[in-house]
């Protein structure tokens, strides 16, 4: 009985290394129909939604210490644990890409964008409104060596302004820049369940 050798008529190394080239191609080649884009790789947008949840749970201690708008740092930490959320399981599902690691990954990345969504409402609301201003009638005008504690309360308050819109501009930037990533990622992850 004689059995069919694909490397028959070949040398058997070249042989050998041919048919894993293609296997290879062929790995790829599935592997490249889960990807959107040709520079798209879906563990490293996993990884910096996690470093982006990161930041925004960082930054919510400096908005807790100032108290313009009671409870708006609940807002960061929340967005923040959810983004690391999403973002763990997008690492795991690019992973181990099972189909309830996968479903699990997609309802998670769509909670995340519409987090991101509503936060970045709020931080435009927060942008737009003013703040209220300190009273600085009741500092007496003293002069000291840097000038009068009239002067120096209305320079600290316009600078604390200044210091509180900086940090809302940069959690707004950081959540457009997750609601990118996360459309992403939820896109990837119901394509996948699709394939699978």
């Amino acid at each position: 009985m004689h059995l069919f050798n694909p490397c028959s008529g070949y040398e058997e190394q070249n042989c050998l290394s041919a048919m894993v080239l293609s296997t290879q191609a062929d790995s790829l080649e599935k592997s490249s129909k889960l990807r959107i884009f040709r520079q798209y790789d879906p563990e490293a947008a996993a990884v910096v939604s996690i470093l982006l949840g990161l930041f925004q749970v960082l930054l919510a201690a400096p908005v807790y210490f100032i108290k313009f708008r009671p409870f708006f740092y609940v807002l960061p930490l929340i967005i923040g644990v959810l983004f690391v959320t999403g973002g763990s399981f997008a690492v795991a599902c690019c992973k181990y890409p099972d189909r309830r690691l996968l479903k699990s990954c997609a309802y998670s990345n769509l909670a995340c964008l519409l987090g991101a969504l509503v936060a970045v409402c709020v931080y435009i609301m927060a942008l737009s409104t003013e703040l209220p201003h300190m009273d600085c009638s009741t500092v007496e005008n003293d002069q000291t060596l840097w000038g009068s504690d009239y002067d120096m309360c209305i320079h600290f308050t316009s600078r604390l302004h200044q210091f509180y819109h900086g940090l809302v501009g940069s959690l707004l930037v950081y959540d457009i820049a997750a609601m990118v990533l996360h459309s992403l990622l939820s896109y990837s992850a119901v394509k996948r369940l699709k394939v699978a």
